[in-house]
């Protein structure tokens, strides 16, 4: 899982072989209580939408996750 304080830059070989750069951009998982109620938060750092929903998953260990990219709602990630 990728967590850190600052943005990164990804760099991608296409499929004609020419460097191309993809921007990661700022998540966060928010994670939820039995009421819903938001008890940690993590900050992501995602190529895309999937990329965030992959890294969130990671963290659910028994508790509902919602993925947000500042203020659109990304998933719900259900802990069962």
């Amino acid at each position: 899982m990728l967590l850190q304080s600052e943005r990164i830059a990804e760099r991608r070989q296409t499929s004609e072989g020419d460097c191309a750069e993809a921007q990661a951009s700022y998540y966060r998982a928010y994670v939820l209580n039995d009421d819903g109620q938001i008890v940690d938060f993590a900050q992501l750092y995602a190529i895309d939408d999937e990329d965030a929903k992959r890294q969130a998953k990671h963290l659910r260990d028994g508790f509902d996750i919602e993925v947000w990219q500042q203020n659109r709602k990304v998933a719900l990630l259900k802990s069962a």
